[in-house]
This record gives structure tokens, sequence and C-alpha cells, in this order.
């Protein structure tokens, strides 16, 4: 009895370690500029520390993800909503106007979010959705609002082709701060109305299961965050 009680301690013990692994296919979900700005950068170094790891990232442009294929997909929504899935909040922050210098030189900067009116705006359309006009509050007054009908002159529901257009001049786009931290920075792009702020945003890993992580995910999930946690930090 004694033996047969080694043994099976043994196979638990084999069974745990196995389970600590970082190994295997880590299926990721990720929308283009997630899976630029957030995925990219930690893939390296997640197969550089675990040798047995193996990385596949699926790219696509959705509001909410769908997640039966992947271990993990990630996505960011304005507000509360509930999504229905099973999901952990990774960062939050906010959005707010930034334009290139070139542009505000030959257009002017706003005084004011009425001014928009009178500016070419860019605007960032969600997938089946339309885009509505633009609603700002004041960072440290939440209850000083103002709601701006603006047309823009362009829409589209990749954000990286609307920062490629900001960069060349092409007019002013609300952003994530956070994504643009480095090129506020640089002085590549100007944040414009500066205190006033269009939205708040939290981002999530969405998960399949709420069963226990296979070790990859986990690895995953903390590369992420310290990921996240640099990019938050750039904008402070």
């Amino acid at each position: 009895m004694r033996r047969i009680l080694a043994d099976l301690d043994e196979a638990d013990a084999l069974v745990s370690q196995r389970s600590q692994t970082v190994s295997g296919v880590l299926r990721v979900l990720a929308t283009p500029v997630l899976a630029s700005v957030l995925v990219a950068p930690i893939v390296p170094r997640l197969t550089a520390r675990h040798a047995a790891l193996r990385v596949e990232v699926d790219v696509e442009s959705y509001a909410v993800p769908s997640v039966e294929e992947h271990d993990v997909a990630l996505f960011a929504v304005e507000g509360n909503i509930d999504t229905g899935l099973i999901a952990r909040r990774i960062a939050s922050g906010v959005s707010a106007l930034v334009a290139s210098p070139a542009y505000l030189q030959r257009s002017g900067l706003p005084s004011g979010p009425e001014d928009l009116t009178h500016h070419q705006c860019l605007r960032y359309r969600p997938p089946g959705q339309h885009a509505h006009a633009w609603t700002l509050w004041r960072q440290d007054q939440a209850d000083v609002v103002s709601r701006v009908i603006v047309e823009p002159v362009a829409c589209s529901n990749h954000v990286e082709a609307l920062l490629r257009m900001v960069l060349d001049g092409g007019g002013i786009l609300a952003v994530s701060l956070d994504l643009v931290a480095h090129r506020l920075a640089s002085g590549e792009l100007v944040r414009v109305l500066d205190g006033w702020v269009t939205a708040q945003w939290s981002l999530y890993a969405a998960l399949p299961s709420r069963r226990h992580l296979p070790a990859r995910t986990q690895a995953f999930l903390d590369e992420l965050a310290l990921q996240s946690a640099a990019l938050l930090q750039q904008d402070r």
C-alpha cells in the first residue's frame, strides 16, 4: 500500500510539474493595433524564455471577439460594457485628440471643442457601427461636457491607418493616449485641447474557460500586463 501511495504521489508531482511547464501552442487573437503594440513586442520575449513554446497570432478587426478557437483574445471597450465573455481586465486609460505639428501650423490650434467643426477630423469607426458625434469632457471635471457634431474627412476601422493619416498632417484624431505616448514625447504628435478627453477605455483578455489556465496562457498574461504597464508609464 505504501508503495502504491508513493507511486501516486510521484505521478501527481509529475503532472503538477508538467502543468507548470510553458510549452505547446499558444493561440492569440487580437485587433491590428493590439497585435502591433502589445502582442508583437512580447512574443520574442516569451519564445526566448520558453524554448518549447510556439505562438500563433491571428489578427482581425472586431468589436467583441470570438474565443472558441483561441487561448486568449484581446479587446478594448469604452466605458463599462457587459460582453458576456470570461475576461480579465488588463489595463485602462483615456482617449484624447491629437494632431501633427504640420497640420496645426497650417490650420491653427482649436481653443475649445466648438472649434472642431472648422477642422479636418478623422474618425475611428468600430466594425458594424457608424461614427458618432464627439463627446468631450474635462479630465479634472467630469461634469463639464461638450458634444460636437463633426463631418469627418475620413473614417476607418483600422487605427494604424488613421494614425498614418494624422502623422502625415491629415487632421485631428481621437486616440488612446497610451497608444501614442511615444509620439507625443518625441513631438511627432501634439495633444489638441489639452485637459479634454473623448473616452475612457479598458483592455481585456478574453479566455475560453474559467478552469485552470495552462502555464503558457498565464505566462502570456503576465507579459501582457508588463507591456501594458510600460505603455501606461510612457503616458505619465
